[in-house]
C-alpha cells in the first residue's frame, strides 16, 4: 500500500510540474486564455469541455492462460486537441503485472515513470509545441502485463480501471475525458489428451487383463489385452489413447490373480509413460498369481482348493476349478503348486502403490 501511494504521489507531482509549466507558458504567450478566464489568477479554466462526441481514452481487451504475456491496447479517440495529460489506472496485481509499455509516438512528449510491477499505473505526456500529433486519434501506447502463474489465480475477467486523469487542451484547458477500461480474460488452463502406456506381467496368456482408469468408483478408460495361445509367464504394454488430463487410479486386474492398483497418476503434459517411472514395480507391474479362490488373498485356502483330489494332477477341462491351472499349460500339477508357492505370491494380497 506504501508503495501505491508513492508512485501516486510522483505521478501528482508530475501532473503539478506539467500545470505548472502550462502556466508559465500561458502567462508569456497567451492573453487570450487569460482574459477568457473566470479567475485571472488562474490560467485554466474549471469549466469542463464536451464535444458533440466525447473525447475518449479507450483501452482494449486480451486473453491468455496463467504465465502469459499479453499487450492492451491504449488509444485515443474524437481527440480535441491537447497538450499534456496524465493518466492513473488500476488493475488486481494479485492477478497481473506490469512488465512494460511500448509508447507509438502519436501523442509527443511522453513522459511515463518506470515501470513498477504493481498497481496503479501511471502514464504521461506533455508537449508544449502543441504538436499538430496532439490532435490525432488512434493507438498512444501498448501495454504488457504479465498473466501471473498462482494458483489463486482463477479464471475470469480482470479490468484495467481508470481511477483518475488530468488532460489539458492545446487551449489550455481541462478537458473531460471518457474511458473505457481494459479487460484481461484469464482462461481456463485446458490441457489436451495424454496418451498412456504402460507394462504389465502376468501368467496365462491364454486369459485376457483387464486394465482401467478410473476416477472414484468410476471406470472412465478400459481395456483388455490380447491373449496368447501359448502357457508360462508373459510381459505386455498397454496404451490407453486420448485420456482427459486429471487424478486417476489404475486398476489391473486378470481372474487367478489379486489386482495391481496405482492411485493418484496425474495425467498432464504430454505422453505419460510408466515404464520409464524411477520405481521397478510401476516400471513393470507383476500381478501376484494364486487367487483361487478370488478372495483377493493368496493362502493356505487356494493351496487346499489347488492340492484337493477334484483338481491336482487333473486336466484343466476335467477339473473342478479351471483357475488352480495358473500358468495355463492344460494341467494342474507341481508348476501351478510352485507358482502358488513363490514369495512374491504366497501369503501375499493385492498391491496397491501411491504415484
Amino acid at each position: 500500500m506504501a508503495r501505491k501511494s508513492y508512485i501516486k504521489g510522483v505521478s501528482v507531482i508530475l501532473a503539478l510540474v506539467v500545470i505548472n509549466i502550462f502556466t508559465v507558458f500561458t502567462i508569456a504567450f497567451s492573453s487570450d486564455v487569460k482574459n477568457n478566464s473566470a479567475d485571472s489568477n488562474n490560467q485554466f479554466s474549471d469549466m469542463l469541455i464536451f464535444s458533440a462526441d466525447d473525447p475518449t481514452f479507450a483501452m482494449g481487451t486480451a486473453a491468455g492462460k496463467k504465465g502469459d504475456t499479453v499487450e492492451i491496447p491504449l488509444s485515443i479517440e474524437n481527440n480535441p486537441g491537447i497538450i499534456g495529460a496524465v493518466l492513473w489506472f488500476d488493475f488486481d496485481d494479485t492477478v497481473l503485472a506490469f512488465r512494460g509499455y511500448e509508447d507509438t509516438g502519436l501523442l509527443i512528449g511522453a513522459l511515463h515513470p518506470p515501470v513498477y510491477p504493481r498497481s496503479p499505473l501511471t502514464l504521461s505526456w506533455m508537449d508544449l509545441e502543441g504538436n499538430k500529433n496532439n490532435y490525432e486519434n488512434g493507438i498512444v501506447v501498448i501495454l504488457t502485463f504479465e498473466i501471473l502463474d498462482d494458483e489463486n489465480v482463477l479464471p475470469g475477467d480482470y479490468q484495467i480501471k481508470n481511477s483518475d486523469a488530468t488532460v489539458v487542451s492545446t487551449g489550455l484547458e481541462y478537458i473531460s475525458f471518457e474511458f473505457v477500461n481494459g479487460i484481461v480474460t484469464v482462461q481456463e488452463d485446458v490441457q489436451p489428451p495424454v496418451d498412456v502406456i504402460g507394462k504389465i506381467k502376468t501368467y496365462n496368456p491364454k486369459q485376457e487383463t483387464t486394465v482401467k482408469l478410473m476416477q472414484g468408483d468410476n471406470t472412465i478408460y478400459d481395456m483388455v489385452t490380447e491373449t496368447e495361445s501359448r502357457s508360462g509367464q508373459l510381459e505386455q504394454f498397454f496404451r490407453f489413447y486420448g485420456v482427459e488430463p486429471g487424478l486417476y487410479t489404475l486398476v489391473i486386474s486378470k481372474p487367478g490373480h489379486t489386482s495391481f492398483t496405482v492411485k493418484n497418476i496425474d495425467v498432464s503434459g504430454e505422453i505419460l509413460d510408466l515404464t520409464l517411472d524411477s520405481r521397478p514395480e510401476i516400471q513393470l507391474m507383476t500381478l501376484r498369481c494364486g487367487d483361487i479362490r478370488r478372495d483377493k488373498l493368496i493362502n493356505d485356502d487356494d493351496l487346499t482348493v489347488l492340492w484337493s483330489l477334484e483338481n491336482y494332477n487333473r486336466r484343466t477341462d476335467t477339473a473342478a476349478e479351471s483357475l488352480c491351472d495358473l500358468n495355463g499349460d492344460g494341467m494342474i500339477n507341481d508348476l501351478d503348486l510352485t507358482i502358488l508357492w513363490m514369495s512374491y505370491n504366497y501369503n501375499k494380497s493385492e498391491i496397491v502403490i501411491t504415484y
